[in-house]
């Protein structure tokens, strides 16, 4: 028998085997352990090659395969990176204008190693913000495209990314992709701007491949538990037992909660449960706003290899639902107190991705006593809802769309629905992300919205659901935002239950507020970033241009006094309707687009503009807020004030033995009336009624300003509200004044012979004058023409001729009737430098200079004209009486002398002469020496109306180098028939160069219907014809060589309330003067 012979050197071979096959095995098994100490995360922040793509040929030219030849910045964007066309428009006059403008493909690309410790991982890129679509090539491989407007852009490159280097390219559109509609704020120029760019973490991220892919967590009130799903990602082809620890865990507290669970994964993505107690006292509230932290670690084996993968999110122990008309949260009912955010970053144009500006918004919203912001139209990053999060805050996070044929575009509504499943799967366990809204004002197809509510619901069941803000689509909806107005009344008993009444469901009411401040020009040197308010340079030289610039800071304080009082009426209206559920502002701060909506209290970068504090409106804006329900707020001292005390209390628990104090004293300090009143029990979240007070004025002897004011005890909770009290005096009649009702001879005559005159109400005679108003611009005068456009008055309480008429220095509610009945002179730009002693503030568009009571010397005597109607129904009207007798006593006294002196040609530029106006007359002008002349729609149908176009009207006279057009309407009548509009219309002239003649048009209420109309040339105003009947009036309008320079004339009616009508249309030479007396309507077809 042969026996093999052994070796020392095989058995040393078969020990390095052995140690070879061993060590593998070792590896395999802690392969997961190892790569745990190889960095998870390589961030790509920093310098990216980029190209624009402004053709849109980089596809056909396989840019991936090139070098791109210019440098930016990222994360970043291509205004931050000063790239695209510089623009070299003239400012907006609606909108912030960015410095450089790029709309479509960009290329960005960046060199990458992948480490060798990666080569076991699965490898993704995330991008965290990106405007609108991605593409990605890694090396030569198309990789996909992504496209959400809320939510990263993830890629998944574990099939081509091989440790070593690599060449990552993309390309990002941000043209529109589907029409959401171009003021949606997630690519609104009027917002944020249609950015292009890349913002917030840029990283490959290496993790294990089995790994988390998701953590969801559903808080679970009553059972004190937190259940956490965790999604669980296998793509190692093989089955795996996965341990889970839950470990939960609140900032700053050593207390922790874990649990673990484990579960079976197959390939693929596999959901895993477990319920992690938490315990009592732990709940998220705008009160006690308890972010818990949770970590969740995972190690997942197949019995060889063990993969490791750490994730964590946060979570509150939150709960909202509803319950009839009303919003729970953790089971206590809640008022929700909002601001609207429509993504407003003027150093920017994007929103910013880190948390620390997040918190400074919450905290400035909070300090004003909000608890609630809606995104209008769009959703905010990551770091918005941790803040919120922090703060207490109740989001209403939205789609971004805002269109209206909904549900009738499938790609769009294809990508709506996934868009909003991507927010509430990545920002779902936000406590603060309470409510989910569609979009804003979208119609359209109500059931395609009823669908998308139905899929939210069903998807995540931890927030409520609404179709669209102004709108209520049906009965899936849980909560409405409706529109509900204004609350403007003489007092303050006003409530919108009749509103909310018509809804089933919780009520909102929205864009509550909506006036505008005048601008704050202070705000000019802020805008140091990416964007230009060139619309603040503009309203600036305007200012200059009307000698008014001085004045601009007094302008914004007192409009922004005038507004703080409609925004308190309104915010306490809300507050004092039953079963309501909040209200969003307008904004509680500036919104730079939609023709400059400087409606907030705050600038656009939430900075005070200096006339009212936080602690101020916190205090008819907050948890607890006093409320009175008073019939008016002007009395005669005769009477008694009577008034309703309320406290609409939302705060985190019940108020015991309560006392409520009230008192009335005048600003001197006066006591008139002061009372207690005590109850027992104040509910959390509900409107209580306390009792009624009352109290005699007879105490007060001559007209006083008052201050009522409510507190309760020991809290630091007040409200006040301002109040005027006025004795019953007689009208004075002193013997060397006149007071007049027109400009006529006589005034002309007794001012000759040294008299004082009192001139009231001269609205006919006003030869320029805009419409009185008691509240200012609604949002924009630039989208909304046709509502009040004036802003605030401004004055001086302390001159003389308000020595009987206690106020302000702007608007307050005594004022309201005073304006409502009043028109304002439109004052001389140049010339006489008259000083109002009642300044009207224009809107920002105009800047023209106004008065409502304005004083002169002419020739001997001296003139006080008030264009406010103080006489009518007097004895109904304590402020209008005081104020005129106010004005009496010192055009009366030796305290009435005006310093400024009017020529005639100043008092032909104000008043019309009722005989001889060179301007206005009921009779045609000479036409025998007319360029062009032309009488308005004789060729349409009778009855008919439809859009001007040429042939509609006779043209009798058309010279060479004359011709017009119309922008409007026609209409014919029986005997009439006109050029028409509702809001504007406007006659354009062609005149030879240098032209110097007439313009006169034949203003004619064909229909009675009280016409009046605003009239300018070339964008001047240059007469206002109130009333112009239905026998019309003429206007002779003198044009030069400046205005006719480039060979066209413009004149455009505004018309005040219903719409202009204008008859006939004459041009005339300069040397062609004279009105004749012919008939108004000779026949249609003969020349005259």
């Amino acid at each position: 028998m042969i026996r093999p012979r052994s070796s020392p050197i095989s058995w040393r071979w078969a020990l390095v085997f052995y140690g070879i096959i061993l060590s593998l095995g070792l590896a395999a098994a802690n392969a997961g352990a190892q790569e745990q100490r190889t960095p998870r995360v390589y961030s790509l922040a920093g310098e990216w090659g980029v190209m624009l793509d402004a053709a849109d040929t980089g596809v056909r030219d396989r840019i991936w395969q090139t070098k791109l030849p210019d440098k930016i910045r990222l994360p970043g964007t291509t205004d931050t990176g000063h790239l695209g066309a510089p623009n070299q428009r003239p400012p907006s006059p609606g909108r912030l204008d960015r410095l450089f403008e790029f709309s479509g493909p960009v290329w960005y690309q960046r060199e990458v190693t992948i480490p060798y410790a990666w080569r076991r991982r699965r490898i993704t890129l995330f991008l965290e913000r990106c405007q609108w679509e991605t593409k990605l090539w890694l090396d030569g491989t198309y990789i996909g495209a992504r496209d959400s407007l809320s939510t990263p852009h993830v890629y998944d490159i574990t099939r081509y990314a091989s440790p070593g280097r690599h060449t990552l390219t993309l390309r990002v559109d941000n043209r529109m992709k589907v029409n959401i509609g171009w003021w949606a704020s997630a690519i609104s120029n009027e917002a944020q701007t249609n950015w292009n760019g890349i913002i917030g973490r840029i990283e490959l991220q290496g993790t294990a491949r089995v790994w988390i892919e998701e953590i969801r967590t559903v808080p679970d009130r009553s059972a004190g538990s937190v259940l956490v799903r965790a999604r669980i990602g296998n793509i190692v082809e093989k089955d795996v037992t996965v341990d889970l620890v839950h470990t939960a865990s609140l900032s700053g507290a050593e207390d922790v909660r874990s649990v673990t669970v484990r579960g079976r994964c197959p390939p693929g993505m596999h959901w895993i449960e477990g319920r992690l107690p938490i315990g009592p006292n732990a709940d998220w509230s705008e009160f006690t706003p308890r972010v818990w932290s949770l970590q969740v670690h995972m190690k997942a084996t197949d019995g060889v290899t063990t993969w490791v993968h750490d994730a964590a999110t946060s979570f509150g122990m939150r709960t909202i639902e509803t319950d009839g008309q009303r919003i729970l949260v953790n089971g206590r009912r809640v008022f929700l107190r909002g601001t609207v955010e429509r993504c407003v970053f003027p150093l920017t144009g994007f929103p910013p991705m880190d948390v620390e500006p997040w918190r400074r918004l919450f905290a400035v919203a909070g300090s004003y006593g909000l608890n609630h912001i809606r995104f209008h139209s769009w959703c905010p990053p990551e770091a918005a809802f941790r803040a919120a999060d922090e703060a207490g805050f109740l989001l209403q996070i939205e789609a971004p769309a805002w269109v209206a044929d909904i549900g009738k575009d499938p790609p769009r509504d294809a990508f709506l629905r996934e868009e909003m499943v991507r927010i509430l799967d990545t920002y779902g366990n936000h406590p603060s992300f309470g409510l989910f809204c569609l979009g804003n004002e979208l119609s359209g197809d109500p059931a395609f919205l009823q669908r998308l509510v139905r899929a939210g619901i069903d998807r995540d069941p931890r927030r409520l659901y609404t179709s669209s803000t102004a709108f209520s689509f049906g009965a899936l909806d849980q909560y409405n935002v409706a529109a509900m107005g204004s609350a403007l009344s003489d007092g303050t008993r006003y409530d919108f239950r009749d509103v909310v009444a018509t809804f089933a469901h919780p009520t909102i009411a929205y864009r509550v507020g909506e006036w505008s401040v005048y601008p704050d020009l202070k705000g000019i040197g802020k805008y140091t970033g990416t964007l230009r308010a060139g619309y603040l340079l503009t309203i600036q030289e305007s200012l200059g241009e009307h000698g008014l610039l001085p004045l601009a800071a007094s302008f914004t304080q007192a409009t922004g006094k005038a507004v703080l009082a409609l925004y308190k009426q309104d915010i306490e209206a809300q507050l004092r309707t039953p079963n309501q559920s909040g209200f969003q502002l307008q904004d509680l701060h500036d919104y730079p687009g939609h023709g400059l909506s400087s409606v907030g209290m705050l600038d656009s970068f939430w900075d005070p503009k200096g006339f009212v504090t936080a602690d101020e409106f916190r205090r008819f804006c907050g948890p607890t807020t006093p409320l009175v329900r008073l019939s008016r707020r002007t009395y005669r001292s005769s009477e008694s004030l009577a008034a309703d005390i309320e406290v609409a209390h939302y705060g985190p628990e019940d108020l015991s033995d309560v006392t409520v104090q009230w008192g009335l004293a005048t600003r001197d300090g006066t006591v008139i009336g002061s009372g207690a009143l005590h109850v027992d029990r104040i509910p959390t979240g509900a409107l209580t009624t306390i009792g009624r007070i009352e109290t005699p004025l007879k105490a007060v002897q001559s007209p006083a300003s008052a201050t009522l004011t409510v507190s309760l005890e020991g809290r630091s909770v007040s409200n006040a509200w301002n109040l005027w009290i006025y004795p019953s005096e007689p009208k004075l009649r002193p013997e060397n004044l006149m007071i007049a009702r027109a400009w006529h001879q006589g005034v002309a005559d007794a001012l000759q012979q040294g008299k004082a005159v009192l001139l009231l109400t001269p609205y006919a005679s006003l030869r320029r004058s805009l419409p009185g108003s008691f509240t200012p611009v609604v949002g924009s005068p630039l989208l909304n023409p046709g509502g009040a456009l004036t802003m605030s008055l401004l004055c001086d309480p302390n001159h003389p001729a308000l020595a009987g008429f206690p106020t302000e220095a702007w608007t307050d509610w005594q004022w309201r009737d005073i304006l409502s009945r009043a028109r304002s002179a439109v004052l001389p730009d140049t010339g006489v430098a008259l000083q109002p002693i009642v300044r009207i503030v224009d809107n920002f568009t105009r800047n023209l200079n106004l008065a409502l009571l304005f004083e002169a010397r002419v020739g001997s005597g001296k003139l006080l004209v008030c264009t406010s109607d103080l006489e009518t129904q007097a004895d109904g009207r304590p402020a209008a009486a005081a104020l005129l007798n106010s004005l009496i006593a010192y055009a009366a006294s030796d305290r009435f002398a005006p310093k400024v002196e009017l020529t005639p040609a100043d008092i032909s530029a104000l008043f019309v002469d009722p005989t001889s106006d060179p301007v206005r007359s009921r009779y045609r002008p000479d036409s025998v020496r007319a360029e062009l002349h032309a009488r308005a729609a004789t060729n349409v149908s009778v009855g008919a109306r439809a859009a001007w176009i040429p042939g509609a009207d006779t043209v009798f006279v058309r010279m060479i180098g004359f011709d017009y057009s119309i922008e409007g309407e026609t209409w014919r009548g029986e005997t009439d028939s006109v050029w028409t509009e509702n809001t504007r219309l406007v006659i354009n002239l062609t005149v030879p160069s240098g032209f110097s003649g007439f313009v006169s048009i034949h203003l004619l209420d064909a229909t009675r219907e009280g016409r009046s109309s605003q009239v300018e040339i070339d964008g001047r105003l240059a007469e206002t014809v109130t009333d112009y009947g239905p026998e019309g009036v003429w206007l002779r309008l003198a044009v030069g060589p400046t205005e006719t320079e480039d060979g066209r004339i413009v004149v455009t009616l505004r018309p005040e309330g219903v719409s202009d009508m204008v008859s006939e249309l004459l041009v005339t030479p300069r040397q062609s003067g004279t009105m004749v007396r012919e008939p108004r309507n000779p026949a249609l077809a003969k020349r005259p």
